[in-house]
């Protein structure tokens, strides 16, 4: 079977899609319960912030690379991408998760 490079930038145009997403939607929960682990965390509101940017980015990696060794196996051959892939999926999906929300916030009024 052979695939050429739309593959691996339809997938991870679909992880920058969902980290968009679920930052969107999380990030505030998440911000507010680093702030209650420790009271250094109430003062310094943008390290709590910081931490809980790194734990969206890190859980989504957790998920996301078993899911693509799974994807690889099924497929049958080795993702191939280079920057230039990465970047172009990047700008997709952060402009698909930007239109999505803003079509979300319009019509949730």
């Amino acid at each position: 079977m052979f695939f050429n490079y739309d593959l691996e930038i339809s997938y991870f145009t679909m992880f920058f899609f969902l980290v968009a997403i679920s930052s969107f939607f999380f990030l505030g929960n998440i911000i507010s319960f680093v702030k209650n682990l420790h009271p250094f965390f109430k003062k310094h509101n943008a390290l709590s912030r910081t931490i809980s940017i790194a734990i969206v980015m890190g859980l989504s990696r957790i998920i996301c690379i078993p899911f693509q060794h799974l994807l690889e196996v099924g497929v049958g051959t080795k993702f191939e991408y280079d920057e230039l892939d990465v970047l172009q999926s990047f700008f997709f999906g952060k402009t698909m998760a930007i239109s999505f929300l803003i079509l979300f916030l319009y019509f949730s009024k």
